[in-house]
């Protein structure tokens, strides 16, 4: 293990702690989830949609912004998306530039579109349900935004978390592995010169002894 390893463990918690703050995050994710559905019915039902209406689609919404977003930060999706992109036309007469670039955009908005239209959807309906028949300013839209993200992000820094509790984890195993074998000879090694100590002493205080006996014999003769 070299020393920058070691030296890494000095800013990090304990794994444990990186678990319980992960399983925290996605708790408290699904918590935040699940209310976000609920300002949106009380939101829809304000806005006078029926109740067997309002359950599928804020069920729905929610839904589809976790699968929107786990779409969006996927790097892997965007690589497969520009490739079918130019691979359009590829068979037969080749597609001219301009048009594969019109294509190309035209599928990117409508993309868009629907992704803003799904949060846009979400926003409204759950403004409604913290502000019935209120203005949108910049601080209830903020305390909405937090509904509406709130639960993606907790999870998205939940598996963060529990990926470096592993890291934590690892590099915990491995300094223990450098450092316990250290402490336990060091251990056995202060135990073995205490005792050799303890003899040396003994031995010194009895050579001590004898040489204070034929001191005291010898006056005792004269």
């Amino acid at each position: 293990m070299s020393t920058s390893t070691t030296h890494r463990q000095a800013f990090r918690r304990a794994s444990a702690w990186y678990k319980f703050v992960a399983l925290s995050c996605f708790g408290a994710g699904g918590w935040v989830l699940w209310q976000n559905v609920e300002l949106s019915r009380l939101g829809l039902r304000a806005d006078g949609w029926v109740d067997a209406n309002i359950w599928p689609i804020a069920i729905g919404i929610a839904a589809l912004e976790s699968a929107v977003s786990i779409f969006l930060t996927q790097p892997e999706n965007w690589d497969d998306i520009w490739a079918n992109l130019e691979g359009m036309g590829g068979s037969g007469e080749k597609m001219p530039t301009s048009v594969k670039i019109a294509l190309s955009a035209f599928c990117l908005l409508m993309l868009l579109a629907m992704c803003v239209g799904a949060y846009a959807f979400d926003f409204y309906s759950t403004h409604e349900g913290l502000y019935p028949g209120g203005l949108i300013s910049f601080k209830t839209a903020l305390f909405t935004l937090c509904y509406n993200f709130g639960s993606e992000l907790l999870a998205f820094f939940g598996f963060q978390c529990l990926r470096m509790s592993k890291f934590a984890e690892r590099g915990e195993i491995q300094e223990r592995s450098i450092l316990e074998p250290q402490n336990r000879y060091g251990r056995q090694m202060l135990r073995h010169r205490v005792d050799m100590a303890d003899q040396r002493a003994q031995f010194d205080i009895q050579k001590e002894r004898e040489a204070w006996a034929r001191s005291q014999g010898f006056r005792a003769e004269r």
